[in-house]
């Protein structure tokens, strides 16, 4: 079973997870109002990391790293240190929401800012490891998706070590998004406090290093399980009632009152939607009788860093037979009855849930436990294998597969009747093909491009459509990210007497949103995300389809590559992937 071995935490707060633990328990704050933040034309209230923190030899080497690359490469480092892991048997998974875009410019020709899934190898080089990295950019819950990710393939054999490393830096390419949708505080945050105004963005580093379970002591903390559920309502308000959330933690949940863990960690953003939903879906998933806390008012929100460093804390507070209260909560300002902790609370038990939602409808959770080795027989999930034979790979088929690029479009390999070249194309296939789905007019290229062949793909299956279902997963996968969309919005915002950021063009700067766009158009509340990867790599996509097929509940996938830079350089591969039995 994975198996935690280390962490560590870098933050506006301190550079080791037991220095940011001592922060919070001491009730301090990294949060303050910032004015000097060149290239905003606003001030804010968020937490930065002092770049002090992040000069270090070590760290850097002979190879120059962005601020971002510096964050995330120290945090790893010290979390690795005086570990001994075999490289060709570890692999990096690195969970960021926007890596370099701080450094996005038409000058700039950096592999990692132009390709920002080359910015994990690049890291994953460094460190010598022999493997392929991956990225994980799933908006708010990459953390926790990578860490189900690691938990997936240590379980399933494929490596003996994951290094999990959540990063992410505010720019003003970001906190001008947030502006856009009036979400963030002029003051310091408050979780589901009745007087909540919004969210604080923080920055912050964080790691944590998983191992087989033979190769831990006795004593350790587990990744017992993780779920990943789309909420296919809207791709940037939370479904009212907090479904996906709620069927993530369903499968989380234990049967009995001795299976019931000591806290949930929320993702609590102190938004007035998010930490509605939440309170409902802890309270539909019969959990409202756990204490709840968040930490958002310690750091902030730290975006691809979250599900890392409040995992981290979590872990730590319970060693030490604790829960954490929720800093500047008061007085309850949801609906769900849930128990926020205001007060340090003494617990006996080392279990606990990690939650968290974002953009795009995905929500996922994980559930940890400190247990003794005798019981791993007991609580480990069966593996998922799969082998090699041309399209048949052991327990699933590829029941069809859509291409489309600037000059032609093929299902099956068999090209269909088109006139239309570069973005026309894309346009006549909905025009043909779908019609009467006006929310394709506000996707971007990328979203537009990956729903036109999903549309392909589905219309050549026989299955029923448009019904509810949790056990189809939308998988996607690129090198570039959002390229085009990041360029759009950069342009927006370039100029600080003109400034003027689109809520509707940041949101697309998630790639996940994507998969999200296929996910609400077809009703599926099963797992969808979004990977970087750092180039071609048919035996990286095969890991990819693995992992995803580890959840249980899933028993397809649409799966496949979609990549936008203009409108004479695009290209989709999806596939439609089916466990044989299904």
């Amino acid at each position: 079973m994975a198996t935690i071995i280390s962490h560590n935490i870098i933050s506006p707060l301190g550079e080791t997870s037991e220095e940011n633990y001592a922060a919070v328990t001491e009730g301090r704050t990294a949060l303050r109002m910032h004015s000097d933040n060149e290239g905003l034309p606003f001030s804010f209230y968020g937490a930065i990391i002092d770049d002090s923190l992040l000069l270090c030899k070590e760290t850097d080497g002979d190879v120059p790293l962005t601020r971002f690359e510096r964050m995330a490469m120290k945090s790893i480092r010290t979390a690795i240190s005086g570990i001994e892991i075999d490289p060709s048997r570890t692999i990096l998974l690195l969970s960021s929401t926007k890596i370099n875009v701080s450094h996005l410019n038409a000058g700039n020709t950096e592999e990692s800012v132009r390709e920002p899934g080359k910015c994990a190898q690049k890291l994953s080089d460094i460190l010598g490891l022999t493997t392929v990295p991956i990225t994980i950019c799933n908006a708010c819950i990459s953390g926790v998706a990578a860490l189900i990710a690691a938990q997936r393939l240590v379980d399933n054999g494929d490596y003996d070590y994951a290094i999990v490393c959540g990063a992410d830096e505010q720019s003003p390419f970001v906190i001008s998004g947030f502006e856009s949708f009036h979400s963030l505080s002029e003051s310091e945050c408050r979780p589901f406090d009745i007087e909540r105004t919004g969210l604080n963005l923080g920055e912050a580093a964080a790691t944590i290093v998983i191992g087989r379970d033979e190769l831990m002591c006795d004593g350790a903390w587990r990744l017992m399980k993780g779920c990943i559920r789309n909420d296919a309502y809207h791709m940037s308000t939370p479904h009212p009632q907090g479904e996906g959330a709620r069927l993530a933690l369903n499968e989380l949940s234990g049967s009995s009152d001795a299976e019931r863990p000591a806290v949930i960690n929320a993702h609590g953003t102190a938004t007035m939607y998010n930490d509605q939903m939440e309170s409902k879906a802890i309270v539909r998933a019969g959990l409202q009788e756990i204490p709840v806390n968040a930490y958002k008012a310690h750091f902030g929100h730290t975006m691809g860093a979250a599900g890392v460093i409040e995992t981290i804390l979590t872990i730590i507070s319970l060693e030490h037979g604790v829960i954490l209260p929720t800093r500047n909560f008061s007085e309850l300002g949801v609906s769900g009855k849930i128990k926020v902790v205001e007060k340090v609370s003494k617990t006996n038990r080392q279990d606990f849930i990690k939650m968290i939602s974002g953009f795009g409808g995905c929500n996922g959770a994980i559930r940890l436990r400190k247990t003794a080795r005798e019981c791993n027989e007991e609580c480990k999930d069966s593996k998922f294998t799969c082998k090699h034979e041309n399209d048949i790979a052991g327990d699933y088929v590829t029941a069809s597969v859509v291409k489309i690029n600037p000059r032609e479009v093929t299902i099956c390999g068999e090209k269909i009747e088109i006139e239309g070249k570069g973005d026309e194309l894309i346009s006549e296939i909905y025009r043909n093909r779908i019609k009467e789905y006006p929310k394709f007019h506000k996707m971007d290229s990328l979203a537009k491009l990956a729903f036109a062949a999903s549309e392909l793909l589905l219309q050549n299956d026989d299955e029923e459509r448009f019904v509810d279902r949790d056990d189809r997963a939308v998988v996607l996968f690129n090198t570039q990210s959002t390229l085009h969309a990041d360029r759009k919005h950069a342009e927006a915002i370039a100029d600080v007497d003109n400034f003027f950021p689109s809520p509707s063009v940041f949101l697309y700067t998630l790639p996940n949103v994507a998969s999200g766009e296929i996910a609400l158009r077809n009703k599926y509340r099963g797992e969808t995300g979004f990977y970087l990867l750092p180039g071609n790599d048919k035996q990286k996509e095969d890991e990819l389809i693995r992992i995803t097929l580890m959840d249980p509940h899933t028993e397809s996938i649409i799966f496949g590559s979609v990549y936008y830079e203009n409108d004479k350089d695009f290209e989709a591969e999806l596939k439609l992937i089916k466990t044989i039995n299904n």
